[in-house]
């Protein structure tokens, strides 16, 4: 290792490095970007969540809904089931319910289409309520009181992400008849007209084909559609960062001709190659023709394909408390991870504040060079494992 000596017999190359080093030690590159602006204030990228009933008291056999409800901070957002990424954490329930007590799949909002880091995300921002509806058993004895336990666990991202988890058990009295908290069900209405797809309308007639390199779905409604559509594919098989438009090959038809998901976006992984296309068609700002709002749900089998085993909806935790189905993260070789490791070293390396240790350690060697051999070879058995012990310590910190 250096002798202090080296550094007071080059004290013009220690002040040059300590001048290229200090503005960058002066920036924290962990710091903590969730950190309140001042001491007593709420983390500003942490989301306000609540936890919603729309009854006072249950009854037997009488579905209710339980909603989370997100409130994210100003320019954070959470994603939909297609986060249109591959790679992040999407809103789960884990619920821990009572014997003979289902809860339904997770009913999702329709997203907006958000820009991170040059790619296209299908996401969440503001206000958002994510409800289930529980149902109890017929032969629920009235009476006692019910407990229903579950955890929320969802990621929110601006320039970087950050895990998020909310958990709460409810205790809810068991009646002859339930006992309907009007005020969240007005608050969940209002908000489910405006934001929850609606089913297709009965009079439309959608179709879809996938020819392996694209998918082609086809509505026919006999009436205008806006042109500001969009669809959001729910199982990630159309490329997300393909432009959409929908074209009227005749009147009251419309067609949309995109890319299949080839694995071009962070994930990495091309999309599944599924019996069925499912999403939701989105017309934002305006009531869509035979709904009473502004985007429905949109499922088909592709004509030709054989749909005897359809995809599970999958859209959030089971009731029995088991892990929830996420999006599969990247998955990466361990020879490409090694190459990145050996690439970011070289970086590294070249560094301004780099280059006067460098002269300094050469310097080093070269004092060492009339030294014993076997005290050589120790020290730079010492100085090798000081290095890797250093680093591993570091990866065990950020693990």
């Amino acid at each position: 290792m250096l002798r202090p000596a080296n550094f007071l017999m080059h004290p013009f190359r220690f002040l040059l490095s300590l001048a290229f080093c200090l503005p960058l030690l002066a920036q924290d590159p962990f710091e903590d970007p969730f950190a309140a602006a001042e001491q007593g204030q709420k983390k500003e990228s942490t989301s306000k969540t609540e936890m919603l009933i729309d009854t006072k008291a249950i009854a037997p056999g009488t579905p209710f809904t339980i909603s989370l409800k997100i409130t994210h901070p100003p320019e954070w957002h959470s994603y939909f089931h297609n986060d249109g990424l591959g790679v992040s954490k999407v809103p789960t329930i884990t619920w821990q319910l009572p014997e003979g007590f289902t809860a339904g799949d997770l009913q999702w909002p329709t997203p907006h289409r958000t820009d991170f880091f040059g790619s296209l995300t299908y996401s969440y921002l503001d206000t958002n309520y994510f409800s289930s509806l529980i149902t109890p058993p017929a032969d629920l004895p009235v009476g006692r009181d019910v407990s229903i336990g579950f955890k929320a666990d969802w990621q929110t991202c601006k320039e970087m992400c950050k895990d998020e988890t909310f958990s709460k058990t409810l205790t809810l009295p068991v009646q002859a008849s339930a006992e309907p908290d009007s005020e969240v069900r007005a608050a969940l209405d209002t908000y489910n007209q405006r934001q929850v797809p609606g089913e297709t309308p009965e009079d439309w007639i959608v179709s879809a084909e996938d020819d392996g390199t694209s998918i082609t779905l086809r509505i026919k409604t006999g009436e205008k559609l806006q042109e500001d559509l969009f669809f959001y594919d729910y199982y990630r098989q159309i490329d997300p960062q393909a432009k959409q438009e929908f074209t009227s090959p005749e009147p009251g038809l419309w067609e949309l001709v995109v890319p299949r998901s080839t694995g071009k976006e962070l994930g990495g992984k091309p999309g599944p190659n599924l019996p069925r296309l499912k999403g939701i068609l989105a017309g934002h700002e305006h009531l869509l023709p035979g709904s009473d709002r502004p985007a429905v749900w949109i499922e088909t089998a592709f004509l030709g394909k054989e749909d005897s085993n359809p995809p599970p909806s999958d859209t959030g935790a089971p009731a029995d408390g088991a892990a929830a189905p996420t999006i599969p993260a990247v998955e990466q070789s361990l020879l490409k991870i090694l190459g990145l490791a050996f690439l970011g070293g070289l970086i590294l390396n070249l560094m301004p504040c780099v280059f006067p240790v460098l002269g300094l350690k050469i310097m080093g060697f070269v004092q060492q060079a009339g030294d014993d051999p076997a005290r050589v070879k120790k020290h730079g058995l010492v100085f090798a494992a000081g290095l890797l012990v250093s680093l591993w310590v570091l990866a065990a910190i950020l693990i």
